[in-house]
C-alpha cells in the first residue's frame, strides 16, 4: 500500500511541476506580433500632454454630464 502511495504522490508531483513549468515558459516566451493600427486622430484629445490639461479636459467633460443630467454632480474630493 505505501507502494503505491508513493508511487501516486510522485505521480502527482511531476505533473505539477510539468503543468507549472509549461505555463512558466509559455507565459514568459510569449511575445505578440505586430498590430498594424490605424490611428484616429480624433481620439487623441484624450491624451494631453501635461495633467493641467487632463485636469481642464475631464472637467470639461464633466461639466457637460451636468448640464445634460438632472442629478449629476460635480465636485472634487480632498486626498489626504
Amino acid at each position: 500500500m505505501k507502494k503505491i502511495l508513493k508511487i501516486f504522490a510522485i505521480i502527482i508531483f511531476a505533473v505539477i511541476v510539468g503543468v507549472l513549468g509549461y505555463t512558466y515558459v509559455s507565459f514568459n516566451s510569449y511575445s505578440p506580433g505586430v498590430v498594424e493600427a490605424e490611428v484616429d486622430e480624433t481620439k487623441l484629445q484624450y491624451f494631453q500632454d501635461s495633467y493641467e490639461e487632463c485636469r481642464k479636459a475631464f472637467n470639461m467633460q464633466a461639466d457637460i454630464l451636468c448640464e445634460k443630467f438632472y442629478k449629476v454632480e460635480n465636485f472634487s474630493k480632498p486626498v489626504p
